[in-house]
């Protein structure tokens, strides 16, 4: 390589290690990473300079590698060389950009260093600087458009640059016949360039899936929580006016915990936390209607795990939490304390009415799981939406159900199982906690009956907005605390409703688009108030009592969706192989048409290995012509037996004597041009498409179809 060549070359690992960088916050990584790159690639062409052998320049920077993760997993709470084991498990499960910590930032020096060496070793071989400098900054590439999932170059810029460098490189490498080569760089650059924008246009006017996330294939473990239910602390609080914590939201509800689970005796959070900001395995997509709402907390009186937060935090500053990507929960490691201060930015749905009146409801089988149901709760439900056209006007007549006749009393029996429900739904007055309840009963008989019903929904233990002070500030006191249900609409997000008889707020779906609802559906009759039955009385047959996990395999998260993901990712790294070796075939060659005689041999070597005669290496041009021949006749002259001779005379044969240097230009122009040799090398390549026709009359048809994207004919040496 020349030393043009070798700053080219740097150019494209270079600029593949900034694209890499993309995944990290600030320049610190894009400095440690070109570093890293270019480090090992300038010591392995020192050391072909010096006459150093490669294994030891191998050897002696990943010893540096060991050292650097031993000295970094010391340092943390990892231990040893466990920083190199799960620096990319750890990296994955970091938010999105990651931190640049020595912890996150050793995955991707460690790549770097890889590809900088294996580019510095391939560059010193003979012909190696032409694809592996390109190779090389493609896979740094990949790497950050894997980790930021396709968004550090969206429009294609990186790959073009990337393409040109690339080209460049091939034509400044290429010293013979440079002129044509850099014509062919420049048609190659501006083709290139062509195919992304136009791929960029087709990206942004045409439907796409959901890109591959690589965070996803990656589960964190579970956080261990004491508490997982808290709605049994309802009670205590509703009595209580000591100031839990302030805020700054607004006359805005703030989710303490999000309950998903549920057994047929009480509701359960999850127990899968992350980072703020990194991507989880979310079962639902968010709603498109979405608003951004800063608050900052201070904590007083309030105790347990969880911190209250305003829909799904999307960044939290002055404390080290993590977040349940799906519910959007808060969980400080060591529970909150008195004087904790924090600020939390959340993503809140906010739907409008025209929308919630014709959204559909996926059945995702996590959020309609009412396993052994009683018939009660079935036949209620069933009652209760009858008539009902659409899932919004469903859980609008199931709120007004459990909200009709009942009301809140801070003393009724805590629970939210089965029998406590029937109780609440169906007992008779005077009986204890029949008829009445906090709003843990009303929250949680409405997402039991809405889930009988086909609603997706989940219990949000939180508070209200609080008391307004004067300097902006909003108090939240123990009384504040309540439990509300979620139903999940497809393009609306999670939407709150309050089935309880207090004071309705903001919250939710709006008053009128409820009176629409009834006015619409007309009087709704009620299900009968049956005696309380001794035992919960499983329904066999109660519809959507216990929907299978395939209910909707096309559903996001779902087996069929999963499929399609891995199944379009196989689809994209076969075809991107597929291209790659059209375009290995094709500059093959062009490059062989460029040698002349010796080139157009090489052709007919290549077409021997795709019908599986290769020859042996001892045998002479004229042999092989032969039996070539012999194998695969066609008319006389025999064109392998004209290759044969010509790429001999080229080989072994006396130079082509040169023009006189004293003759003018156009005496030696002409002398060249008539030159038989020349004259007769030219006409080599109908010889190798005539030979190529024989050859293909000789082989069967489902054999020669495979030839354009054969790898072998690329590895021949």
């Amino acid at each position: 390589m020349t030393s043009a060549a070798r700053m080219f070359a740097a150019a494209l690992v270079a600029t593949g290690a900034l694209q890499l960088s993309a995944g990290w916050v600030g320049a610190v990584a894009a400095a440690v990473f070109v570093a890293t790159a270019l480090a090992p690639y300038g010591s392995m062409l020192l050391a072909a300079r010096v006459g150093i052998a490669p294994v030891a320049v191998v050897l002696a920077w990943m010893a540096l590698v060991a050292g650097a993760g031993h000295l970094i997993g010391a340092q943390s709470s990892a231990g040893g060389l466990a920083a190199l084991r799960d620096g990319i498990p750890r990296l994955l499960t970091a938010p999105r950009p990651a931190p640049p910590t020595p912890e996150l930032l050793l995955p991707g020096a460690l790549v770097c260093v890889l590809v900088g060496l294996w580019v510095g070793a391939r560059s010193t071989r003979p012909g190696g600087g032409l694809f592996a400098p390109l190779v090389g900054g493609a896979a740094l590439y990949l790497g950050g458009a894997l980790l930021t999932a396709g968004q550090a170059d969206r429009h294609g810029v990186i790959a073009v640059l990337l393409v040109v460098v690339g080209t460049a490189t091939w034509a400044v490498t290429e010293r013979r016949s440079s002129r044509s080569v850099q014509r062919l760089a420049v048609v190659g650059s501006a083709v290139a360039a062509s195919v992304v924008v136009a791929a960029s246009a087709a990206a942004l006017l045409l439907p796409s899936g959901e890109a591959f996330e690589p965070r996803r294939l990656v589960t964190p473990p579970p956080l261990p929580l004491v508490e997982r239910n808290p709605l049994p602390r309802l009670g205590a609080l509703a009595g209580q006016d000591r100031v839990l914590f302030r805020h700054t939201a607004g006359a805005r509800r703030l989710h303490l915990v999000a309950l998903t689970a549920f057994d047929g005796s009480a509701w359960q959070a999850g127990a899968v936390y992350r980072p703020p900001g990194v991507v989880g395995p979310d079962t639902l997509p968010a709603g498109g209607r979405r608003s951004t709402v800063t608050t900052d907390v201070v904590i007083e009186a309030l105790d347990g795990p969880w911190l209250p937060a305003p829909g799904l935090p999307e960044a939290v500053s002055g404390v080290d939490v993590r977040v349940d990507a799906d519910s959007g929960s808060l969980v400080l490691t060591g529970g909150a304390r008195a004087g904790l201060r924090y600020q939390v930015r959340g993503l809140v749905d906010t739907p409008i009415d025209a929308d919630l009146a014709v959204a559909p409801v996926p059945a995702v089988a996590a959020y309609l799981r009412v396993p052994r149901l009683p018939f009660l709760f079935a036949d209620f439900a069933q009652r209760t939406v009858q008539g009902a056209g659409t899932p919004f006007e469903q859980a609008v007549l199931i709120e007004s159900a459990v909200r009709q006749g009942r009301r809140i009393d801070p003393s009724a029996p805590a629970g939210s199982s089965y029998a406590r429900l029937e109780t609440f739904l169906f007992g008779r007055l005077g009986q204890a906690g029949a008829q009445a309840g906090t709003s843990e009963q009303f929250a949680t008989a409405f997402a039991v009956l809405a889930r009988a019903a086909g609603l997706p929904t989940r219990v949000v233990f939180g508070f209200g907005p609080g008391q307004a002070q004067p300097d902006g500030t909003r108090v939240v006191r123990g009384r504040d605390a309540l439990a509300w249900p979620e139903v999940y609409f497809s393009g609306a997000g999670w939407v709150p409703f309050d089935p309880s008889p207090a004071p309705a707020d903001d919250t939710g779906p709006s008053a009128q688009a409820k009176r629409q609802v009834f006015e619409r559906v007309g009087p709704n009759q009620q299900a009968p108030q049956p005696e309380p039955a001794t035992r919960p009385r499983p329904a066999a047959s109660a519809p959507n009592a216990t929907p299978p996990p395939d209910l909707d395999p096309a559903a996001p998260g779902g087996p069929a969706d999963a499929f399609g993901r891995v199944a379009r990712l196989a689809a994209a790294v076969v075809l991107a192989a597929l291209v790659m070796l059209l375009f290995l075939r094709h500059l093959r060659r062009y490059r062989h048409r460029r040698a002349g005689a010796e080139g157009a041999w090489s052709e007919v070597l290549d077409l021997l290995v795709l019908v599986n005669r290769s020859p042996a290496p001892w045998h002479t041009a004229v042999r092989i012509a032969r039996d070539v021949a012999a194998t695969f006749p066609a008319a006389r002259p025999h064109p392998a037996l004209r290759l044969a001779q010509f790429a001999d005379r080229a080989a072994f044969g006396p130079a082509e004597p040169g023009p006189d240097p004293r003759a003018p230009a156009t005496r030696r122009a002409g002398r060249l041009a008539s030159s038989p040799t020349q004259a007769a090398a030219d006409g080599l390549w109908p010889e190798v498409r005539r030979l190529r026709r024989a050859v293909r009359q000789g082989t069967p048809w489902y054999r020669w179809l495979a030839w354009p994207i054969d790898p072998r004919p690329v590895w021949r040496r």
